[in-house]
């Protein structure tokens, strides 16, 4: 079958080619394309309402699901469904556990995103806590922005689960925080990936006694060996007065006097100016229909997530990636294509929507999606039958081409590939679903591993260093005499709507998504993950493999992923994706570049992704955790370790096909 394909494949491109010069309809109309000659359909924003009440009229789940990286926080949020609390609740409990059992990406000195689906309103929801830039931030010089307070945003996941709680939730805070508060009285063993952050914070861990105190031992002055027992019983204190005053007491009480404090003995700017101004904010979702038969929604700006997978997804949609094989080379060139345009857009176009007039409306536009399609197929074309090209000449005539020239006419930017991948790397997702089907698709942040490395004195806080998202200007991008330097920028260009500003919020590519049957209107799957820029593409591969390719849920996750960011200019990808005949034909007639073994992105599983597939004539909810990610190995018991590390062999290709 896969021979044929690429029979059919060849066959359709040299015929195609051939015709090419006649007329562009004859393109359109051949080959992997798919452009239908119909009424498009735009994206649009919405407080999603999806109609069709009488469709859920169906009986509630047998029981509920909470998937995250760490089986500890899950059991928590699980304990909460089980006592009547709804998904809403169980995402408060269980992000309250994430910042305790995995302090390298996240905790209450950090933000989010929160994507809500409300079953008995049909709504989607967008909650916005994600940290701001403090009122003095213009004091702050580029190189405040690593490590220490000084890196610090105001926090927001506090203010952010009270809000949710509020407005959402069905329980009090004191049974969504006392296990919270047990767990990290008791403390926790620690697990390989904490400990690799820690070791890789330790100089810095070093400088603030409270930090050293928590994350190193005392004695050795070195990070925890993994298993070894870390209790946080300043921690434990603060969860108490949160339980007690909720964000009153954070924001402007006694926890709001202890941080104030703390930040400024050690040169922090946050005061208490900072925590009265912060607000969590409502936004409205980014929903577009893919397929015609799936309606996709995600997080909008100050994210990235939403717009970026949607254009993306759009490019991709003109092309029967159906009929090709997830490790043929025209299914990852289309892959690759679409990402580059999409991170190319997302430079020009995203920020912070309260402090910019953003106007990106023709991203999520059909048209524009054809036209890049088009582009693409007539590059892929072009490269694949030209025996002799010249590298410089492709990538000028594209960047003149006059439908996409808006897209890449920026200049190149040198990166320290090391660098890449720091932005949000740490971070963590979780996706809760509760029995009548209410969701909560939740990612969270510190930033770097670690956030700040500081720990507020008598908090058992560890705070944020997401200043280090904003871009900057081109004069304090970098400095030969900064040994630092090649640590900002993410590896991602520098966007003027960017730049800090007083109570702005950092763009982000934190992308919570979910997805409805168009035609039922119904959910059917809702997942996000952590990883910095490579989220955007982790979610969109597993979308690609799930509606695409038909793969199973576990499949669809645990298949072998790519990543390409436009800057730098490397194709990130995963071995055993696709063979080296077909990394040859990439490199050689696409001239893409790829990086070296020090780089790749996925030993360290940045971009773990946490799933639920919702089958509603099943009455049954399935729940899949990354592969990739060891801490639920660690945890988990040794029958379910083996059955998790079984997803990444060869027989996944029969064993988790979903047929249809």
């Amino acid at each position: 079958m896969k021979n044929k394909a690429h029979k059919l494949e060849n066959y359709k491109t040299q015929k195609l080619l051939k015709n090419y010069s006649k007329t562009t309809q004859k393109l359109m109309n051949k080959n992997f394309l798919r452009i239908k000659v119909k009424p498009l359909f735009l994206s649009f924003f919405c407080t999603f309402l999806l109609s069709g009440n009488s469709l859920y009229a169906l009986d509630n789940f047998s029981k509920g699901v909470v998937v995250s990286k760490n089986p500890i926080a899950s059991q928590i949020g699980v304990r909460v469904l089980e006592e009547g609390g709804n998904a809403i609740d169980a995402a408060i409990a269980t992000g309250y556990a994430l910042g305790v059992v995995e302090p390298n990406g996240s905790g209450v000195g950090g933000g989010g995103f929160a994507l809500l689906y409300l079953s008995d309103s049909d709504e989607v929801k967008a909650i916005d806590f994600r940290e701001r830039a403090p009122l003095k931030i213009k004091s702050l010089t580029r190189k405040d922005f690593l490590s220490g307070p000084k890196s610090s945003g105001i926090p927001g996941v506090v203010k952010g689960f009270e809000y949710l709680r509020e407005n959402y939730g069905t329980k009090n805070r004191v049974a969504l925080l006392e296990p919270v508060i047990e767990l990290a009285r008791k403390g926790f063993p620690v697990n390989k990936s904490l400990q690799k952050g820690i070791a890789k914070k330790t100089d810095i861990l070093r400088k603030y006694p409270a930090s050293q105190e928590i994350y190193l031992n005392n004695l050795a002055q070195r990070a925890p060996v993994t298993g070894e027992l870390l209790r946080q019983t300043d921690l434990a204190k603060t969860l108490e007065k949160i339980k007690s005053a909720g964000s009153e007491s954070f924001y402007s009480g006694e926890l709001a006097d202890l941080l104030v404090e703390g930040i400024q003995a050690y040169g922090g700017i946050i005061d208490h100016e900072d925590l009265a101004a912060y607000q969590v904010k409502e936004r409205e979702p980014i929903c577009t229909l893919y397929h015609e038969n799936y309606q996709v929604c995600s997080f909008p700006p100050p994210s990235s997530g939403a717009v970026s997978l949607i254009e993306a997804l759009n490019i991709l949609e003109n092309f029967r990636l159906d009929i090709l094989e997830p490790d043929s080379l025209s299914r990852n060139y289309y892959l690759t294509e679409s990402l580059k345009f999409a991170f190319a857009d997302r430079l020009r176009n995203l920020g912070d929507p309260d402090f910019n007039e953003l106007n990106f409306s023709h991203l999520l536009s059909k048209s524009y999606a054809r036209a890049l399609a088009l582009e693409i197929e007539r590059q892929r074309r072009k490269q694949l039958f030209s025996k002799k090209r010249k590298i410089k000449k492709s990538r000028k005539s594209r960047r003149n081409n006059s439908q996409i020239k808006s897209s890449l006419r920026f200049s190149p930017v040198k990166n320290d590939l090391n660098s890449v991948f720091l932005e949000n790397r740490e971070t963590t997702h979780y996706t809760v679903v509760d029995k009548k089907g209410n969701i909560a698709a939740v990612t969270l942040s510190l930033n770097g591993a670690l956030g700040s490395a500081f720990v507020v004195p008598g908090t058992g806080i560890l705070l944020n260093n997401t200043l280090n998202d904003f871009s900057f200007p081109k004069n304090s991008r970098k400095s030969s005499k900064n040994p630092a330097a090649s640590e900002f920028n993410f590896g991602l260009a520098e966007s003027s709507l960017n730049y800090p500003e007083p109570l702005k919020t950092p763009l982000s590519s934190m992308s919570p998504t979910i997805i409805f049957n168009q035609e039922e209107k119904r959910p059917i799957l809702a997942l996000g993950a952590p990883g910095g820029p490579t989220i955007i593409s982790a979610v969109l591969n597993v979308l690609v493999n799930y509606i695409d390719h038909k793969m199973s849920l576990e499949r669809a996750v645990s298949t072998k992923r790519l990543h390409h960011q436009w800057r730098p200019d490397h194709l990130y990808y995963e071995e055993g994706l696709f063979s080296s005949k077909v990394k040859e034909l990439l490199r050689t007639k696409h001239n893409y570049f790829f990086p070296q073994e020090k780089d790749k992105i996925w030993k360290d599983f940045y971009w773990s992704v946490q799933a639920v597939e919702l089958d509603w004539p099943a009455r049954k909810l399935k729940g899949v955790s990354d592969p990739r990610a060891e801490q639920g190995l660690f945890y988990e018991s040794k029958r379910r370790a083996k059955k998790r590390n079984s997803y990444s062999r060869k027989s996944w290709r029969t064993k988790f096909s979903r047929g249809g």
